[in-house]
């Protein structure tokens, strides 16, 4: 995945925060922008690919991409915030952990994520991108990842432009 990490993190967190409602709005916003963020947040990793570790390693074998990393962390902060009744810190939990295993899912369409990771190191990719030739973006415009990508982000403007729509409309 390329281009589509946000618009499906769009998706997601305005479904998760339908589910969730009512919020305030300014709890939503902020909650749907840390979707956002979090979208894309096992990808930080790339700076370390690039400048430290000079693309050595699979960079979707850092602990960024690593699903049970994330639950580790999250899942004790949920059942928290849960006990305590702390509504917006369960939701921002829920936002978080479901937007960083998406990213997950997408990377796992071609390119392959450890998610049975420590008890197995294998990588689990849907239909991994053939590796026969140097130029990445074409192997990766001939996949079928390529309408997936086109998809989701089709999906997101039109959610978006919908919600724009009802609320200015409102």
């Amino acid at each position: 995945m390329l281009l589509a990490h946000i618009p499906a993190g769009y998706l997601l967190s305005t479904a998760l925060l339908k589910r969730y409602a009512p919020l305030p709005a300014r709890q939503a916003q902020g909650l749907l922008w840390l979707g956002l963020v979090c979208a894309t947040l096992p990808d930080f990793d790339l700076l370390y690919f690039h400048f430290i570790d000079e693309r050595r390693h699979n960079h979707h074998s850092y602990w960024t991409h690593i699903p049970i990393w994330w639950a580790m962390s999250l899942l004790p902060i949920y059942a928290w915030a849960l006990w305590r009744r702390r509504r917006t810190v369960s939701v921002a939990c829920a936002v978080v952990l479901c937007n960083v295993w998406l990213h997950c899912a997408l990377d796992s369409l071609a390119s392959g994520i450890q998610w049975f990771y420590p008890l197995s190191e294998r990588y689990f990719a849907l239909l991994p991108l053939p590796g026969d030739d140097h130029w990445w973006s074409k192997r990766f415009v001939l996949n079928f990842c390529a309408l997936v990508e086109l998809s989701i982000i089709v999906l997101a403007l039109r959610r978006w432009r919908r919600n724009q729509t009802g609320a200015s409309g409102a």
